[in-house]
């Protein structure tokens, strides 16, 4: 193979390891304002008397769940 053809190849490994890299940056920052939101819901709830923490709780454990998985993923 030419230079050029080497150069296009290892080009096109480094982006689309880029690419997996930046994808999971931004899933790490979408499921930290996605757990912030929860966390404010869950507190309007309870400040509205619509249950206690422990009524509530299930969903913070599953936020803690989902972003496990996600990083075991990587």
């Amino acid at each position: 193979e030419t230079k050029q053809n080497c150069a296009r190849e290892a080009l096109k490994k480094y982006l689309h390891y880029f690419e997996r890299w930046d994808n999971h940056q931004r899933s790490l920052k979408l499921e930290e304002q996605t757990r912030a939101k929860l966390l404010e819901k869950i507190e309007q709830n309870i400040n509205a008397q619509n249950g206690t923490y422990i009524d509530w709780q299930y969903l913070e454990k599953s936020a803690d769940s989902l972003a496990k998985v996600n990083f075991v993923q990587v």
